[in-house]
């Protein structure tokens, strides 16, 4: 997303384990100037992913459809009225009818702007209040666990956040506004501590200081916990980087010049690892968690505004990825067609689910699938052609009682909230391998990895699946009821992308966790 250029520009990963990436796609997408936050989703349900861009000096929103191999076919640009400062953007289903609609944050005009989408074009504005003034920093997630979208709106002259929670028509119901901390510039959202909660990760700019407030499960917010900064935070992200089941977090420093890495220890205190320097005269505006070399950890794109660098950090100090880049053979089902996969779209899109089964295989004993309530943990991880796609913990935020049951037959998994990894159910028995695996929409607490944010905003689940037939359940290493130990985030330098990026804050995409593996069940 480059400002100063005006333009959109892909570049694709090579694909081969290296962490690298080919020249960029040629030509790059025309939009408005000073372009920067940004969200990706399907806008015309066509399976390929589209974005849509906030634009401040135009005063306008972009969305440009993609034709699913890195470039664009089309591009529609909404104004948002006379000198509005557009800034932060969210895309959600607003009115409940299965498609994505868009939100915008006006800072000079101190609004959102609501466009509904229809046939994947957008329609005119019309414009809400708040209750927060000067509206910057802008998210989408399901604030209350009632499986409806609600906005996260952080207003940087009154300096403080607010939950606008989603009726589902159309209209929201705003909570109590809370202190941010500072002029809040950027929020992310994941459940930091476990409990099955979203709760917001937040960077205020000029106010030199980042903030995390923990969400309540109903739409209001504790007061923030105020980390203090080197210099006017711009980007915060959310994702895995130690690979110990928690959401770390990275902030930008402009004019600090550094990236912040800051390490999880489960219950939502973050402790600083890394400080990451820009180069000499340089600005960080972002950083985007992703796994771009295959190896199951995520890694780190780092965008500076000054040097028209992106930078590429591959994570080598994590632990040991529990899923191996080929699945292993798995033993096959004694009865054909004992297995089989159900993709259900429901609207809104977050409630769309996608389950598993195995069923009618070779005799199991219940010791071979170790102890998942104290000692063992289970890994979801998903192939496509031999390849790994993804990678998933059968780990959750169970608040009321544990998420996994010893039975006598077996071991069951549940967990409602679907915190961290998006995993519903899971069920081993002895005898007989029946899986019930299920995801519903986006990630809830992911940003993220939103998303964990976000964190999102992938194509909807039979889209993304339907060609995905190799899966397996690997038991993982012992993880201490489902959490492995914490470990140091270590980064090396990997790929440079030089000249190709004219500044921006753009949005972090989401990290998708679907992922199935099977070693250890009979009936696979």
């Amino acid at each position: 997303m480059n400002e100063d250029s005006a333009d959109l520009r892909v570049t694709l990963n090579r694909a081969d384990g290296s962490g690298t990436f080919g020249p960029f796609l040629s030509p790059p997408q025309p939009i408005g100037v000073e372009s920067s936050p940004n969200e990706s989703c399907d806008l015309d349900n066509d399976g390929h992913v589209d974005i849509a861009v906030s634009s401040t000096n135009n005063g306008s929103v972009f969305v440009v459809r993609g034709k699913g191999d890195g470039t664009w076919k089309s591009a529609q640009e909404v104004p948002l009225g006379t000198s509005p400062e557009t800034h932060g953007v969210a895309v959600l289903d607003i009115d409940g009818d299965g498609d994505w609609d868009v939100v915008n944050a006006n800072h000079a005009a101190s609004n959102l702007a609501v466009m509904i989408n229809t046939n994947g074009v957008l329609g005119a504005p019309t414009f809400i209040e708040s209750g927060v003034d000067g509206e910057y920093a802008l998210n989408s997630g399901d604030m209350d666990n009632d499986g409806i979208s609600d906005l996260v709106v952080g207003g940087q002259d009154s300096q403080q956040i607010i939950v606008l929670l989603g009726n589902g028509d159309g209209t929201f119901t705003a909570e109590a506004p809370q202190d941010a901390g500072g002029a809040v510039w950027k929020l992310v959202l994941g459940d930091v501590n476990g409990d099955g909660k979203l709760d917001v990760a937040a960077v205020n700019g000029d106010s030199g200081s980042a903030a995390i407030l923990l969400g309540n499960g109903d739409g209001t917010l504790q007061l923030p916990t105020v980390f203090n900064t080197s210099g006017t935070e711009v980007g915060t992200v959310l994702g895995d980087l130690d690979g110990d089941g928690d959401l770390d977090w990275v902030i930008s420093s402009f004019s600090g010049q550094q990236w912040h890495v800051l390490v999880n220890d489960g219950a939502g205190n973050f402790t600083p690892d890394t400080d990451i320097d820009a180069e000499p005269d340089a600005n960080p505006s972002c950083a985007i968690m992703l796994d771009v070399d295959g190896d199951g950890d995520l890694d780190l794109a780092l965008t500076d505004e000054t040097s028209d660098h992106t930078r590429i950090l591959r994570n080598d100090g994590g632990r040991t990825p529990d899923c191996p880049p080929a699945p292993d053979t798995c033993r096959p089902p004694t009865v054909s067609g004992g297995s089989s996969v159900v993709l259900a779209e429901k609207s809104p899109p977050d409630r769309s689910r996608m389950v598993w089964k195995w069923a009618r295989g070779t005799a199991t004993t219940k010791a071979e699938f170790g102890d998942p309530t104290t000692t063992d943990g289970y890994t979801l991880c998903l192939y496509d052609a031999g390849a790994l796609v993804s990678t998933s913990r059968v780990i959750g935020a169970c608040t009321r009682k544990p998420c996994w049951v010893d039975t006598p037959g077996g071991f069951v998994f549940h967990n409602q909230s679907l915190q961290p990894s998006g995993v519903q159910s899971r069920r081993r028995r002895r005898r007989l391998c029946e899986g019930d695996i299920q995801w519903q929409g986006p990630e809830p607490g992911a940003s993220r990895p939103r998303e964990p944010d976000r964190p999102d905003r992938r194509p909807a689940p039979q889209e993304r699946c339907r060609p995905l037939l190799g899966r397996a359940l690997q038991r993982s290493v012992p993880e201490g009821r489902g959490r492995a130990p914490q470990g140091h985030v270590g980064l090396s330098a990997s790929h440079l992308l030089e000249g190709e990026h004219d500044g921006g804050q753009g949005e972090d995409p989401l990290r998708a966790p679907w992922g199935i593996r099977c070693d250890q069940c009979g009936g696979e």
